[in-house]
């Protein structure tokens, strides 16, 4: 049972209520008949509003707190005393006394009523409804990833968690050990080796480090108020920032990487088919079709042996080390934490200051890379800096600032209407990576250049389709911590 309309813990679980209140609201509407205008039935429709358990649950004072949302999702089932009524959630349906079922279910945006996924629905045709409503028909880049529809849950279920309170910063990871755990143990594949990295997931890390802070436009300005905690967190996470708008996670792919026979892991050629594709690659997935299964070395080789778009992704992840305080919590407190990246491209950049009438604070341009060189008049402003109050060293003179292009996105966008996400970084200095992770040593090793993240930009293909080209002028050919 959950006081769900207490502001605190003297405020209990009843309220005075005028229970006449609760009635339905009906109207009755003439529909004429074609044939005859003159005559016709009315039909009985009732008034409601589509953001009822928005309005009456979700953003319900005890809902906005970050510990309360591991126990509303884990509990098999909640009752919630409401301001004006009682509703019910478990993990089949939502219900409130005055709305039917199909009300309860629904969210208006800005086409209308649509469908709206339900908190404590976590089961793959959730995921798969989710994913849906925002490809709003286009055709899944990704369809037949491993795990695509666990991911959109997790993605999902994050975006609401960043925007709850949290009276002690440091329980970020605390608050969500419960759902982390639930996660790997309940939904995720349990073919491979998924490991937690402070707040993401091991497998398509990748994809997963683009997400951006969500910032509110008023008064003819973004307004983005977040604050960094680097205790809590390493700087590549989302938990690094307390944000009251909350952050929008990375869309989960693969790039439709095929997975190849190197390095530390294997393909289980006896588990793989192609997987058909929308943007012109040719990747694998898992398969319990046992006819296709002899047959899948075949298939491996005409995967590997198909002809290679332009790439979407821009840099690989090597390696990753998490230093936890309690060694045997894995989704426990974060002490530190570090990811070895090969980039394709890093180039320096300069922050631009804009005058106050501006939108945006900040542009960036390119550094010149030689003395000769003269200053790029390209300056991009589709910026989203993680916590621009807490960062102020970035603003700094001296500082060294880069941008790193990371992938194409959004994956629910037709194609050629994608940006290229590009994560802002901040030179730190040069450092170790560590030698043994969990008693295993490691095979990166070794001394890098370190870099923090201080934000995400986007460049439009169509607007920005020279700067994108001036950026990838030249290659990177080093392997960059990010911590």
């Amino acid at each position: 049972m959950s006081a769900t309309a207490s502001e605190d813990g003297h405020g209990g679980l009843f309220r005075n209520r005028i229970p006449e209140f609760l009635q339905e609201d009906v109207v009755d509407v003439y529909f004429p008949k074609p044939d005859n205008p003159l005559t016709g039935d009315f039909t009985r429709c009732k008034i409601v509003n589509a953001s009822v358990w928005l309005e009456l649950v979700d953003q319900a004072p005890i809902n906005t707190r970050t510990w309360v949302v591991q126990e509303r999702l884990l509990a098999p089932r909640v009752l919630h005393f409401c301001h004006d009524q009682i509703a019910w959630e478990c993990s089949k349906f939502d219900d409130a006394e005055c709305f039917p079922e199909a009300v309860t279910s629904l969210k208006a945006d800005l086409r209308g009523m649509a469908p709206h996924g339900r908190t404590k629905d976590l089961t793959t045709s959730a995921g798969m409804r989710s994913r849906d409503i925002c490809l709003d028909e286009l055709p899944d880049p990704d369809v037949g990833m491993q795990d695509l529809y666990v991911f959109e849950l997790w993605k999902r279920m994050v975006e609401g968690y960043s925007r709850t309170d949290l009276s002690y910063p440091s329980d970020v990871f605390m608050a969500l050990t419960g759902i982390a755990r639930h996660f790997q143990k309940h939904l995720f594949s349990t073919s491979t080796n998924l490991q937690y990295v402070a707040g993401l997931w091991s497998r398509n890390l990748e994809s997963q480090l683009l997400w951006c802070v969500n910032e509110e436009y008023r008064g003819d300005q973004f307004h983005n108020p977040s604050k960094r905690y680097e205790e809590r967190a390493p700087s590549f996470s989302w938990a690094a920032v307390c944000t009251p708008y909350g952050i929008t996670y990375g869309d989960t792919t693969d790039y439709g990487v095929v997975p190849t026979l190197n390095e530390d892991r294997a393909v289980e050629c006896d588990d793989m088919v192609l997987r058909s594709e929308v943007r012109g690659w040719i990747g694998v997935t898992p398969t319990k079709t046992p006819e296709l299964a002899d047959n899948s070395m075949e298939y491996l080789d005409t995967a590997l042996q198909a002809p290679k778009p332009d790439p979407e992704l821009f840099f690989k992840i090597l390696d990753h080390s998490i230093t936890l305080f309690d060694a045997q919590n894995p989704f426990g407190m974060v002490t530190n934490g570090q990811l070895l990246l090969r980039p394709q491209y890093l180039r320096r950049i300069e922050l631009v200051r804009m005058p106050e009438e501006h939108k945006c604070s900040y542009r960036w341009c390119l550094h010149p890379r030689t003395s000769l060189e003269k200053r790029s008049r390209w300056q991009f402003g589709n910026n989203y800096f993680d916590a621009p109050d807490s960062d102020t060293e970035v603003y700094q003179e001296g500082a060294e600032l880069f941008v790193m292009p990371a992938a194409y996105g959004e994956r629910t966008v037709p194609i050629g209407d994608e940006h290229l996400y590009c994560l802002l970084l901040k030179f730190e200095g040069l450092g170790m990576f560590p030698k043994v992770r969990n008693g295993a040593r490691l095979k990166h090793q070794g001394l890098y250049r370190v870099f923090s993240r201080f934000g995400l930009t986007k460049l439009s293909s169509w607007v920005d389709g020279k700067g994108q080209k001036e950026l990838k002028a030249q290659d990177a050919n080093e392997i960059i911590c990010l911590m």
